[in-house]
């Protein structure tokens, strides 16, 4: 054997069409490079007396739809190795197929064009032809390779011999949508450079290529030469690095005929290191119902057995069938091989890969050992036919010592297959593993990092280690030892033997949910938490362990779930118990909230509602089913930030400061007339109009800001009654929209009014004046948070608004005219009563309420006309100082719904005791009649509260 010897194809072309008859049957040839070996021939007719040509075949079964069931030699790659029951893991009859995961075929190339890789071809290099930039293959080996790995289902498959038809159609490769990387290291008569391959294998590692089809090989078992041969030494000093780098290396075990595979496949054997990455493949035939027999044989060329490979080896079906190569020996759709083999093992990786993206080379090698399905001796066979539908649900075997499986952060997985023998599991990383099945592996589980939940049951003992979590709600029958964490979480999580958790272990307890222990727990003065769950009730005592012996006791309790519990440990010979009792809500809130008025008020509302429920809770927990859920959800706020967010949103806040919204509405509709009294003193009589538009802020330290907008209409006539006096009506609609902030809620006024109004006017002194009532329909809605369960609170109900505003001035004129100018403000809210729904009965009650406000004015206008041949315009600004004297407080008293007799006064944004305003207009009439006018006006008060109101309007003198 020279030095770096050339290579040969391990999958042999059928050279004439298939029979119909051999539609189960196995077939192939052999020699140095691909030849043409014929197929059986169909069975022969029934006996005549003379020999007589056998007649031609009957028509083959028709087609099948899927493989699920055998049905044919075109479902020799999918049904005997279990593969469309794998596709289906997942949801869907296609969820895995091999998505996302990219396969190296180191072959002869492949033809794009081929029916069975339409867009199936990612990658193409020509090694053997570099200027070659178009996906090729003249030999035809390399495309049936592609195609029963990767290739797509087509109604081109195997030909008839009888008739030269399509006599089944091709089912699809073992992984149809996994992208095909395909190096051509073949040349057009099968024969494989050596030299060609590291630069290709390099080439795919740098493509993201980790799993590698061989379907090649020497003809040279690997125990006719020695350690020192230099085939070997060449291997391994080129393939290597491809194991170490984490690479996949798949090969045919050879079609020869010997008791061992070739020097390719047993490399392992001379190389130990490159085991843990490395696959043989040994061809198996089939009966007419898709059961294995044993080792392929056709003449001339038989498998090789897997010998001392069987630590690494896996066996296929190698009789396979394709959409037929155009103008190559593989034209028939039919061929049988290792080489065959060796492709749908590697397409059951590529589904295992898909299903773990996180495994390692090495994960994947001994997942696919650990659920082959055992065909006999080993020396034969290895482990056995390769099972897709197992080895998808994870590893069957731990036989290869530690399997060690990094799951990253934000990623689970499941093992559901019962794992044997004699390894260990170690669980890296900081995602999540569950194992779901009967494991009996005996070499024990370590857990790093992340969390490993026990569905099913484990055999062998367990270490946590710091960082790592054991959970789950299955059986651990044998001791564990905690530095981690060992969480109930998951369930009902039991060891069989002794638990022990180091001193800065964590024993994590969902209360309702204890650890059992069938053996003794030993505390060592370790932390416990206990979390509690959101549909928690609470108890005066919980366990937390329970076992056959206890010794020691916790150092530290820790509880989570709610910043409104506290607990006390207490201990018996078997049990660790914690009782569990509410803290104030007000108590928590002055530690750890926010000092705010708002929070800490309502915090206070909260604690006497509970505390009415905590007696109910005793003695009439039916009675009062709805708030009592209702109060367990709000006592479920697990963080200082959940429980903030949730007090404010019950403090029904926002039922109080939209009163101070209805008076400061009311203010805004007596600037408006004030402006339209100061136009009204002409002469004769008129009618006008005009709309509004307003916004502002509501705000009081410590509670939640107000933002509102609005507008509306105003439609009004005068008449003028002597020289002197003005007297009007007006009507009036608003709609005023307002929000507040700390998740208060919203709001929504209409208002329809009607108002009087009058002047009176010596032409340097003037008295001014309106009476108006306003009758106000309110819409609250907002979201309580009880714990973080979110619920709707609405309310409505009708208000009414009497206001009086009267205000004296006397002008002083020139060219400038100056106006200082009094008034007095007084204004009644009849609040309706308020009824809040939703929320378990967490929302305000109150019974109606009359609130009244007077206030003292003083102010000043500077105005200007200017008159020409077409009438006049008039400019006037004001400024004023409003001071409340009485009805600042709008507080009132309220209840929860649910627990109406633990009154409360819910305040909230009070009317500002001093304002500013401002203002200035413009009027023009044009002296038919017609006169138009606009208004600017804007208030500013304490703590943040402003207002801003745009006007138009125009008028009509008759």
């Amino acid at each position: 054997m020279s030095i770096l010897p050339n290579r040969r194809l391990l999958t042999v072309a059928l050279a004439t069409a298939l029979s119909a008859a051999l539609s189960a049957c196995g077939g192939g040839g052999g020699g140095s490079n691909v030849r043409p070996t014929p197929p059986p021939p169909p069975p022969a007719p029934a006996p005549a007396p003379a020999p007589a040509p056998a007649p031609a075949p009957a028509p083959g079964p028709t087609p099948s739809t899927d493989c699920a069931s055998y049905a044919g030699i075109q479902c020799n790659q999918l049904t005997p190795a279990n593969v469309v029951r794998a596709w289906a893991v997942g949801g869907t009859a296609t969820s895995n197929q091999g998505q996302g995961v990219k396969v190296g075929i180191l072959d002869t190339g492949a033809d794009a064009t081929n029916a069975g890789l339409t867009n199936r071809i990612s990658w193409f290099k020509d090694y053997v032809t570099p200027s070659n930039t178009t996906p090729t293959d003249p030999n035809g080996h390399g495309t049936s390779i592609a195609e029963i790995l990767g290739g797509v289902a087509n109604p081109n498959g195997v030909i008839n011999a009888s008739t030269g038809t399509t006599a089944y159609p091709f089912e699809g490769g073992v992984a149809p949508q996994s992208s095909l990387y395909i190096a051509r290291v073949g040349d057009a008569t099968g024969t494989f450079q050596s030299t060609l391959v590291p630069a290709a294998l390099n080439d795919l590692m740098a493509q993201g290529v980790r799993l590698f089809n061989n379907s090649y090989g020497s003809t040279t078992a690997i125990t006719s030469v020695t350690a020192s041969d230099s085939t070997v030494q060449w291997d391994a000093q080129n393939l290597g690095p491809i194991i170490s780098g984490g690479g996949l290396m798949v090969f045919a075990a050879g079609n020869d005929g010997h008791s061992q595979p070739s020097i390719e496949a047993g490399l392992p054997y001379y190389v130990p290191t490159l085991q843990k990455g490395w696959l043989a493949v040994v061809n198996v035939a089939l009966d007419g119902n898709g059961h294995v027999t044993g080792l392929a044989t056709p003449t001339g060329d038989a498998s090789n057995a897997c010998g001392v490979a069987a630590a690494w080896c896996l066996a296929a079906p190698g009789y396979d069938t394709f959409t037929p190569v155009a103008n190559t020996e593989f034209k028939t759709g039919a061929g049988n091989g290792t080489s065959a083999s060796a492709a749908v093992v590697s397409g059951v990786a590529a589904l295992v890969w898909q299903r773990f993206p996180w495994m390692t080379a090495n994960n994947v090698q001994e997942t696919l050992l650990g659920t082959a399905t055992a065909l006999g001796d080993p020396a034969l066979f290895g482990y056995g036919l390769v099972d897709a539908a197992a080895a998808v649900h994870g590893p069957g075997k731990f036989d290869w010592g530690v399997f060690d499986a990094t799951v990253p952060s934000g990623t689970s997985a499941t093992f559901s297959n019962a794992i044997s023998g004699t390894g260990s599991l170690q669980l890296d990383g900081a995602g999540s593993l569950t194992l779901s099945g009967a494991d009996t592996y005996s070499g024990g589980t370590v857990i790093n990092g992340g969390t490993l939940s026990v569905d099913g049951s484990l055999a062998s003992d367990v270490t946590v280690n710091a960082g790592g979590t054991l959970a789950g709600a299955g059986v651990i029958h044998a001791n564990v030892t905690n530095s981690g964490t060992v969480s109930t979480a998951g369930g009902a999580l039991a060891i069989g033997g002794n638990y022990s958790p180091a001193a800065t272990g964590n024993t994590a307890i969902t209360i309702g949910t204890p650890l059992q222990v069938a053996g003794t727990a030993t505390l060592n003065g370790s932390v416990v938490t206990a979390t509690v769950p959101s549909t928690y009730t609470p108890k005066s005592v919980e366990p937390l362990v329970q076992a056959s012996v206890l010794t020691g006791t916790f150092g530290k309790l820790a509880l989570t779930g709610s910043v409104y519990l506290g607990g006390t440990l207490s201990y018996t010979a078997t049990e660790a118990d914690v009782a569990l009792s509410r803290t104030s809500i007000a108590s928590v809130a002055t530690q750890y909230m926010p000092a705010l008025a708002t929070t800490q008020q309502t915090a206070q509302h909260i604690e006497g509602a509970l505390q009415q429920a905590d007696e109910w809770a005793v003695n009439d927990p039916s009675g009062h089913a709805a708030f009592l859920a209702a109060a367990n959800e709000f006592l479920h706020a697990a963080s200082t930030p959940e429980a903030v967010a949730s007090i404010n949103s019950l403090s029904g806040q926002i039922l109080a400061s939209s009163q101070a919204l209805t008076f400061a509405q009311a203010g805004i509709v007596n600037r408006t007339l004030a402006n339209r009294l100061q136009d009204a003193h002409g002469g004769g009589s008129g009618a006008w109009v005009q709309g509004t538009g307003v916004s502002g802020d509501i705000a009081r330290s410590g509670y939640a800001t107000g933002s509102y907008d609005g507008g509306g209409a105003i439609a009004g006539y005068d008449t003028t009654l002597g020289d002197q006096f003005t007297a009007g009506a007006a009507l009036t609609w608003n709609r005023v929209a307002s929000t507040y902030t700390l998740g208060a809620g919203s709001s929504s006024t209409r208002s329809e009014g009607v108002s009087l109004y009058g002047r009176y006017d010596t032409g340097t002194a003037y008295l001014a004046g309106r009476i108006g009532r306003d009758w106000v329909r309110a819409d609250v809605n907002r979201w309580g948070l009880l714990g973080t369960q979110s619920a709707a609170i609405q309310s409505d109900r009708q208000d009414h608004l009497t206001a009086a505003y009267a205000e004296a001035g006397y002008a002083l004129h020139g060219s400038f005219d100056v106006t200082p100018f009094v008034g007095i403000d007084a204004a009644r809210l009849r609040r309706g009563a308020i009824d809040e729904q939703g929320a378990g009965g967490f929302g305000i009650a109150a019974g109606a309420h009359t609130f009244d406000q007077t206030a003292g004015i003083l102010g000043a206008r500077l105005g200007r006309v200017w008159s020409s041949d077409d009438g006049q315009i008039s400019v006037q600004g004001y400024a004023l100082w409003k001071h409340l004297f009485s009805g600042q407080s709008l507080g009132f008293t309220a209840a929860y719904a649910g627990a109406p007799d633990a009154t409360f006064t819910l305040e909230g944004v009070n009317a500002p005791s001093n304002s500013g305003w401002v203002g200035i207009g413009i009027a023009a009439d044009r002296g038919n009649g017609w006169s138009w006018f606009g208004n600017v006006d804007g208030q500013v008060a304490g703590h943040g509260t402003k207002a801003a109101a745009v006007s138009a309007g125009v008028r009509y003198r008759f």
